[in-house]
């Protein structure tokens, strides 16, 4: 008998199944055609749930009903299926955004302010970089290490002002992504880590005795920073470890003070 992989019932369950419709589901696509009774012996599922299962599924429209006596029924196709999950995932989150820009216009307290920063941890900060980029429109302003090559990619395919600033010790990598990418509107320049470790505050912590256990624990390949639109700012410290926070600046005015702090070297010359 086929045995169902964990792996889909948990891609089915992120798509907004539960699990047990994910397992009636793909029971069906297997069986191709199955009755209540193919489907107790296929499933380790309690006839009565498999009953609310199937009707669940049935509204969602992603099963048929081919005979009601005996009940038999029938998966449509995973592609259309999928499409039709994603689908409703799609319209779901555009009806919550719409009604969350709603409850922002409501000002419902005379002493509300907007945050100054958010903190975001893995992965969802890695969505809010994609976000800010996909959603650009005038200018993109970053200074990354080239470990972060999908958003550079992602920065240098769309045809906006961008400026970028890759931390690498690799000479050529410059050359190499306006070759790559001849992107007209794009400033690319390096800057190599040893020139990133002797920023004024990276120094300060180095010749200080009693902050030297904190120099240690900065790793310039986890530096990144992100303008986008002269209206966001996102920033990832540089610190050592896999598990890292990232700070997003919506509030115009931080915007600016964070800017202008960029303007400073060795970054001065890049920004206009």
């Amino acid at each position: 008998m086929t045995k169902i992989p964990t792996q889909l019932i948990k891609s089915l369950t992120s798509l907004g199944l539960l699990e047990s419709e994910a397992k009636v589901y793909t029971a069906l696509v297997i069986l191709k055609s199955a009755g209540i009774k193919e489907l107790l012996e296929f499933l380790d599922i309690s006839k009565p749930q498999i009953y609310e299962r199937l009707k669940m599924l049935e509204d969602k429209g992603l099963i048929i009903l081919t005979n009601p006596r005996p009940v038999t029924y029938q998966a449509i196709t995973p592609n259309i299926a999928l499409g039709m999950l994603v689908e409703r995932i799609h319209t779901a989150k555009n009806d919550a955004v719409r009604q969350f820009h709603e409850l922002e216009n409501n000002d419902l307290s005379e002493n509300s302010s907007q945050p100054l920063w958010f903190i975001f941890g893995d992965p969802s900060f890695e969505f809010k970089i994609r976000d800010m980029i996909k959603n650009a429109k005038e200018s993109i302003y970053c200074v990354t290490s080239e470990k972060n090559i999908d958003y550079i990619k992602m920065m240098l395919n769309k045809s906006l002002k961008t400026q970028l600033i890759v931390i690498s010790d690799n000479k050529n990598i410059e050359n190499e992504l306006k070759h790559r990418y001849n992107n007209k509107n794009a400033t690319i320049t390096t800057i190599n880590k040893a020139k990133m470790r002797n920023l004024d505050c990276t120094k300060d912590i180095a010749d200080n005795n009693e902050l030297k256990e904190l120099a240690n624990a900065i790793d310039i390949d986890n530096y990144f920073t992100l303008v986008v639109d002269d209206s966001q700012a996102l920033f990832i410290p540089p610190l050592i470890g896999d598990s890292v926070k990232a700070i997003s600046i919506e509030n115009k005015i931080m915007v600016k003070l964070f800017i202008h702090n960029l303007k400073k070297e060795p970054f001065g010359l890049i920004i206009p």
